[in-house]
């Protein structure tokens, strides 16, 4: 730029003109202007310039945070993904290693899920980690880094190896191969409860693993946790649909055991089995006797049983009292003998706490007479026609499968025309009306009292 002098006074304020000496000192005070200038600009330049350098680098570190929060946003998505999917509790549990360990770039990674009603974990799904020992991998709550986290339900992240042995004594053993620098350990939490816990070990940079990335899987893991639970409860629905499918087969199979209404000379039977669930362990069960040559005797054998529990244990065991029943008895009509030998079979097969009560008789229209032994089983009802008069046929022995040697002595009831036997289950007079008052067998009597005059279908 330029100094620009004008008008120059003398010491008593008189006008003067500038000569070559004022020339020489302006020019040397604006060389020192134009120094001090200089420097200045220069100074100012220097903070702009650091200025510009701070922001720059502030804005690297933005955009560093803004990738890493945008890889987790991906991971956290696919995550979420995984939720609504129809993919297996095995192909969630790896996706989520997989992708989180992708983007923390760690080494190895690994999900471990509780074992249900224990204090175990196991490793359902790993990276960097060689099958075999995720195959043999189990872990105590309360144990190792792992075994910590998911004990106290809080996130650990281990800089270094000392806060490593810190918590893990045993970490000093292992081999290089397996020797932590830094982790991070955090619980699968869902409703105050920790399913498991996703573990990650070793950048493969070097680097050690910090609370940013601690921040990351701890996101993570949340919407894993939900994607596990839904998983779990995807697969239960699954399991809970295929017991239905297999109650509903088997309460189809038992149904059709169920003998159609018959007719023979002087006499008439029917049978109703009606299960309070898919499956059950009522058994009602009739035919006609038949001689050594295969020829009918117009007796039949007539049976009631009931398997102590429900579901399809109690209709297994019942299905198997069937098959040993009809088999002993086209052998013998020895009822004592019978009972006997079908107790030891059971006793043997059957385990501990289960029991069938059983009631099996033959009834004979044309000798007048009912045959019968009784396990345990609820009192069946004869109604004489000649004075209405009921009488309970009481249990001959112990339910079935409870004493490996019991006995099971027969008796015999005469019979009349116009006579009724009602045989049932507990589950005919257990019933209960919506006051929660039940039928009772007071009232089971007096129906057969009232309806006596029904034909058996209609009973």
């Amino acid at each position: 730029g330029v100094v620009n002098l004008a008008d120059k006074h003398g010491a008593g304020g008189e006008p003067e003109e500038f000569g070559e000496g004022d020339l020489q000192t302006a020019l040397m005070l604006a060389n020192q202007a134009a120094l001090a200038i200089d420097g200045a600009e220069r100074a100012e330049s220097r903070d702009d310039h650091d200025r510009l350098q701070a922001t720059l680098a502030s804005l690297k570190e933005q955009v560093l945070a803004l990738e890493s929060q945008t890889a987790a946003l991906a991971v956290i998505q696919q995550v979420t993904d995984s939720i609504a999917s129809a993919g297996t509790l095995e192909e969630v549990l790896e996706g989520i290693v997989r992708h989180t360990a992708r983007l923390l770039r760690v080494r190895r990674g690994s999900l471990l899920l509780r074992e249900p009603g224990s204090r175990r974990m196991r490793m359902q799904a790993a990276v960097g980690i060689p099958a075999r020992v995720v195959a043999r991998s189990r872990t105590e709550i309360g144990r190792g880094i792992a075994g910590r986290c998911a004990e106290s339900g809080e996130p650990l992240l281990l800089c270094d190896g000392a806060a490593i042995r810190g918590v893990d004594p045993e970490a000093r053993e292992r081999t290089d191969e397996y020797r932590t620098q830094s982790a991070i350990c955090v619980p699968l939490r869902l409703r105050g409860e920790v399913l498991g816990v996703l573990s990650l070990t070793d950048r493969v940079d070097g680097k050690e693993l910090g609370p940013a990335d601690l921040f990351v899987a701890q996101i993570v893991a949340n919407q894993a946790s939900v994607a596990i639970w839904n998983a779990q409860l995807r697969e239960q629905a699954v399991a809970g649909a295929e017991v239905q499918q297999a109650l509903a087969v088997a309460r189809e199979i038992q149904q059709s055991l169920v003998p159609e209404d018959a007719r023979a000379p002087g006499l008439e039977v029917a049978a109703r089995s009606i299960a309070c669930s898919g499956a059950g362990g009522d058994y009602v069960d009739f035919w006609p006797c038949q001689d050594g040559d295969g020829r009918e005797t117009g007796a039949f054998a007539l049976v009631i049983g009931d398997v102590s529990g429900h579901g399809m244990g109690a209709a297994l065991l019942m299905a198997t009292t069937r098959a040993f029943l009809r088999g002993l008895l086209s052998q013998s009509s020895d009822l004592p003998e019978v009972m006997r030998r079908l107790n030891g079979l059971l006793a043997r097969d059957v385990r501990r706490g289960r029991f069938v009560t059983l009631f099996v008789g033959i009834v004979s229209a044309d000798r007048r007479t009912l045959h019968y032994a009784s396990a345990g089983h609820d009192p069946p009802l004869h109604r004489r026609a000649a004075d209405g008069a009921i009488e309970a046929l009481h249990a001959t022995g112990p339910p079935l499968a409870v004493v490996d040697e019991a006995s099971f002595p027969d008796r015999r009831v005469a019979l009349a025309p116009g006579d009724w036997l009602l045989l049932t289950t507990d589950g005919a007079w257990e019933l209960r009306s919506p006051e929660g008052e039940p039928f009772g067998r007071d009232r089971l009597a007096g129906a057969l009292a009232d309806l006596a005059a029904e034909t058996p279908p209609g009973l």
